[in-house]
């Protein structure tokens, strides 16, 4: 996606996209979240991995150091696009106080 692309999205598409992304940290028991603002920032970078790399070196770099940074950034991309995980956040985090 290009950056012109990310900067014009619909609202919508992009509270579904954030929405995605928090629930796959929800799902792997990352206490974050990303707000809409940290995923404006985010989506200016063109690829998906490289938007997850770069949150990961600017805000959890403690990870990095236990963690292969491709490992957890694939790891999440394949938890945001499975669709069960997204389902499964949506019913805990409504049943959440």
């Amino acid at each position: 996606m290009s950056t012109i692309a990310a900067e014009t999205r619909a609202p919508e598409a992009e509270d579904s996209e954030r929405r995605a992304y928090n629930a796959a940290f929800w799902q792997l028991g990352f206490s974050w979240r990303w707000d809409a603002e940290t995923y404006r920032e985010l989506a200016k970078i063109p690829h998906e991995k490289e938007r997850i790399r770069a949150y990961l070196e600017r805000h959890q770099p403690h990870l990095l150091r236990a963690y292969n940074v491709e490992f957890l950034c694939e790891m999440i991309r394949a938890r945001k696009a499975d669709p069960a995980a997204a389902n499964a956040f949506s019913v805990n985090s409504a049943t959440r106080t």
